[in-house]
């Protein structure tokens, strides 16, 4: 049921974020590796300053229950950026924004997290038959983090979701948005 709301919620801010993250371009077969670049960059900068802190605070059944550790991102986009040849000692990370950090708006921000790793299978096709990209020795593996994977890590993640009380549904809301808007952020800033 919360998961349902909150992709209701959450249309427009997807929208807007597809939109910023070249998905057009992706879909297409045109992303360019300025663009393919732009993303990982995106990606590992949202990543980089709220992964550790999510796995600090979120209570440790829940992050048992959705084997959270297992999810870690960093260090795949870090390998993305090396193929893609950028350097990340050159990358500002932004500091992590104070909030208020709970279980409900914990799994609000995975759901953005997971969300765009659910979407990332597809991507990963794309972006291996783009002809620009093809001829380039990448990998993309943050699109294709959870390979077989996939499937049953984004339906326990749904599971425990679900499980949440209803009258917590804001704080999960107000994460999801939390988490579109960093992305939105961060995208704007320069490689």
């Amino acid at each position: 049921m919360i998961q349902q709301l909150l992709k209701a919620d959450t249309r427009a801010c997807h929208e807007e974020l597809e939109g910023l993250m070249y998905t057009k371009e992706i879909m297409e077969g045109n992303l360019s590796l300025i663009q393919y670049g732009q993303l990982i960059v995106t990606n590992y900068r949202v990543t980089a300053a709220y992964e550790q802190a999510i796995v600090n605070a979120l209570d440790p059944l829940i992050s048992s229950r959705i084997d959270l550790a297992r999810r870690r991102k960093v260090d795949a986009l870090l390998v993305d950026l090396l193929e893609a040849a950028i350097d990340v000692r050159t990358l500002t990370v932004p500091p992590e924004i104070p909030v208020e950090w709970n279980d409900q708006f914990i799994l609000g921000c995975l759901y953005v997290l997971e969300g765009a790793t659910l979407g990332g299978s597809f991507i990963y096709k794309k972006l291996k038959n783009n002809p620009e990209l093809a001829m380039l020795p990448l990998n993309f593996n943050y699109y294709q983090i959870y390979r077989q994977s996939l499937i049953p890590n984004w339906n326990q993640f749904v599971l425990v979701l679900n499980e949440q009380p209803l009258p917590g549904y804001q704080e999960v809301l107000a994460g999801a948005k939390f988490m579109f808007r960093q992305f939105k952020l961060v995208h704007g800033q320069e490689i």
